[in-house]
């Protein structure tokens, strides 16, 4: 039961308390209809806030998946918690969609080593738990690259830069955050970075 406990830490961490001092943006209230100034097209796709709000009210209608609805809820109290530290740097409009992405992949990454975790403990139960999370939060997250694709692109990077040693690490990863936010393991990314910069394998990092 303590490894249960340890590996759902997660889920209250996924957000923590972001105001620091009042904000000057008045309180909002979000409308998602559409007005003759700006028509939404098909081929225009849906900004994450409401993708999420939209998948949340359908599951909760449908009423046949609990860890749906439950995870969904934690995507959207994760979010509102960044609305509110944005807000607290007079950011109105809240968390942007980079921001919004960047917490979706953490939210992945703690699942991930929660169902290592759980897998190890011999609780294959909750490992499973922890996966089926993990399939619903990248719903919402674009393709991962694959191992080729990160390469290419931490290669592009590099000769971008112009980088030549560890000390331009930093640049290239900003960079490549910049770009490829919920779609590149950077974990993958940064051994490949340091490869190329060290003149060292990956596998001797």
């Amino acid at each position: 039961m303590e490894t249960h406990t340890r590996g759902q830490d997660h889920k209250r961490q996924d957000f923590a308390p972001g105001l620091k001092r009042l904000s000057s943006c008045r309180p909002q209230i979000r409308h998602f209809t559409l007005s003759t100034e700006k028509v939404i097209t098909m081929s225009e796709p849906l900004p994450l806030r409401e993708r999420i709000d939209t998948a949340l009210k359908t599951a909760m209608k449908a009423r046949d998946d609990k860890t749906r609805v439950a995870t969904l809820r934690l995507i959207n109290a994760a979010i509102k918690d960044r609305d509110i530290a944005a807000r607290g740097e007079d950011r109105c409009d809240g968390a942007t969609e980079e921001e919004i992405l960047g917490i979706l992949t953490k939210m992945v990454r703690q699942r991930e080593e929660s169902s290592a975790s759980f897998e190890a403990g011999g609780r294959p139960e909750l490992a499973e738990q922890e996966r089926a999370e993990i399939e619903i939060i990248r719903d919402f997250m674009p393709r991962q690259m694959d191992a080729s694709e990160v390469e290419a692109a931490v290669a592009d990077v590099v000769a971008e830069i112009e980088a030549t040693s560890l000390k331009d690490m930093g640049k290239c990863m900003g960079t490549l955050k910049a770009r490829h936010q919920g779609a590149m393991d950077f974990g993958q990314a940064g051994k490949i970075l340091k490869a190329k910069l060290s003149g060292k394998p990956a596998d001797d990092q």
